[in-house]
């Protein structure tokens, strides 16, 4: 079985694209649902933090995947589980953060969706 070499950032920008959108939803149904978006810091999360958040880390994370894949496709591997392993920990981290329900649902949300679009995108695929 052989896999592609290297990253697709093609495929990377599909994902920030896919993983904005979803995240944005997410807001939305946090904002219907009541959450205060406070997360423990200087101000609430808003709609520019959630925007930089879904696509900052998918990008520069692409560009990682992109540049330490141009001899072998294991670092992706290896990358592509960690990220998600690392989101879905990570995940409950808003909800006690925040302390309200649907603050902390909608966060652990948008995390596990960063690190599903990620490995999606990254994660080397079979030829």
């Amino acid at each position: 079985m052989e896999y592609s070499n290297r990253a697709n950032f093609r495929k990377i920008l599909i994902a920030a694209g896919a993983a904005l959108i979803a995240n944005l939803a997410l807001f939305g149904i946090g904002n219907a649902a009541g959450a205060t978006w406070d997360a423990g810091q200087e101000s609430p999360v808003g709609l520019g933090l959630v925007a930089g958040a879904s696509v900052g880390p998918m990008l520069i994370g692409g560009l990682v995947a992109w540049l330490i894949s141009s001899k072998t496709s294991k670092p992706l591997t290896w990358l592509s589980w960690g990220v998600l392993a690392f989101a879905v920990l990570g995940s409950p981290l808003g909800w006690v953060a925040s302390g309200d329900t649907a603050t902390g649902l909608a966060l652990g949300g948008m995390h596990v969706v960063e690190g599903l679009a990620f490995f999606w995108a990254v994660k080397p695929a079979k030829n």
